[in-house]
């Protein structure tokens, strides 16, 4: 009987753990399962950090930027559609104001917002101009 009773408490164990591992395994992974009006089951993702790379503009050649990041450079590549903000010293704190790709010089460092990329090469979003 006693032999009964550790492999059940065993097995229980077994069995909190392995549920655990699993629910925080889908936590992990950001994947949320609600349920809609209809009672049928929907699987979303969890919003993503935005991905951008931060440097220094080493050249301009057309609406394409050449960033520096240490010894490494990037391309990056633009569109008539890029977002582009220039975050200025605001008293004690900081602020977005709107800018042109114009703005855009060589020397300053930017953060480039970007929805893929292929090696160096990034299609850029948006471009933040750091002045401060």
């Amino acid at each position: 009987m006693d032999n009964k009773k550790s492999f059940l408490v065993l097995l229980l164990v077994i069995i909190i753990l392995i549920t655990g591992w699993y629910v925080l395994g889908v936590k992990k992974m950001g994947l949320l399962i609600t349920q809609n009006e209809n009672n049928q089951t929907e699987n979303k993702k969890s919003p993503e950090m935005p991905k951008f790379v931060f440097g220094v503009v080493s050249k301009i050649e057309g609406s394409t930027v050449f960033v520096k990041m240490g010894a490494e450079e990037k391309i990056i590549l633009t569109n008539e559609k890029i977002i582009v903000i220039r975050q200025i010293k605001d008293g004690e704190s900081y602020k977005n104001v709107s800018a042109t790709f114009d703005d855009i010089k060589i020397s300053q460092k930017i953060v480039v917002y970007y929805n893929q990329n292929f090696g160096s090469e990034y299609t850029a979003e948006k471009i933040q101009i750091l002045d401060f």
